[in-house]
């Protein structure tokens, strides 16, 4: 179980304190879909920065209660590849370990590849892929550690519908084989649905929880099918610009 508390997150503008998050609190389950929807600006990336513990500068904890390490694995995927253009595939998939250099590591990233069925082009460049295709090696990436928890920042931003809708399968294909916990941030109420067991609605800034859903549906779920969950379109706008609550 990961436990987050965030009693205040705030970066200074002009000399004063602007409050970005304030009073959040939450945990999700382990090995849980968990997507966490909220207005731009909201500072949903800003929170999966103190998740991931790029940024330790606010009040409050994150806890993991049933780690067996005591530090669980983190593996996290922005809202961009991030791939170093000089840099193969696999070499880009390597970069992330302790020992990018170590036969053992590419073996290890070969089969990262292929999990997202790209390994047939390890020994070529981002910029010979399309976005759709660096999004899988990002993925790939982010797999590397054999995380316990998966942060993903928004990672379908930007695509076209039909390479969107095939990394949402690959992505709950790898989730249900391996169970990892999934924190996904999305401001896309129909792509939450489609993906999560439980959604969190965040407010506008400052940042706290306005609404919470678990959604029963069974997989796999088609965008089309959205109006099972049963929110109304009015409450929709309300919760996609963080007027509610």
């Amino acid at each position: 179980m990961m436990t987050v508390n965030i009693a205040n997150k705030s970066y200074y503008r002009d000399g004063a304190a602007a409050a970005v998050i304030q009073d959040l609190a939450f945990e999700v389950k382990t090995g849980e879909f968990l997507a966490i929807v909220g207005p731009s600006g909201a500072g949903k990336s800003t929170m999966l920065n103190l998740i991931a513990g790029v940024d330790t500068k606010f009040d409050g904890r994150i806890s993991h209660s049933n780690s067996n390490t005591g530090s669980p694995k983190l593996g996290i995927m922005f809202q961009e590849p991030r791939l170093m253009p000089w840099l193969t595939l696999l070499e880009n998939v390597c970069l992330v370990s302790d020992s990018p250099n170590s036969t053992l590591t590419a073996v290890r990233a070969e089969a990262m590849l292929n999990t997202v069925g790209i390994a047939a082009s390890s020994a070529q460049y981002p910029s010979q892929l399309s976005g759709g295709m660096q999004r899988r090696v990002a993925l790939a990436r982010a797999l590397m550690s054999e995380p316990d928890v998966l942060l993903l920042d928004e990672p379908l931003v930007s695509l076209d519908q039909p390479a969107a809708m095939e990394l949402r399968q690959l992505l709950l294909t790898v989730w249900q084989k391996h169970k990892f916990t999934i924190v996904y941030v999305t401001h896309q109420l129909e792509e939450a649905i489609t993906l999560a067991d439980r959604i969190l609605f965040l407010s506008a800034t400052p940042t706290k929880i306005i609404r919470e859903e678990c959604i029963d549906l069974p997989r796999p779920r088609q965008l089309l099918d959205v109006d099972a969950l049963r929110i109304s379109l009015c409450d929709r706008e309300g919760l996609l610009s963080g007027r509610l609550g």
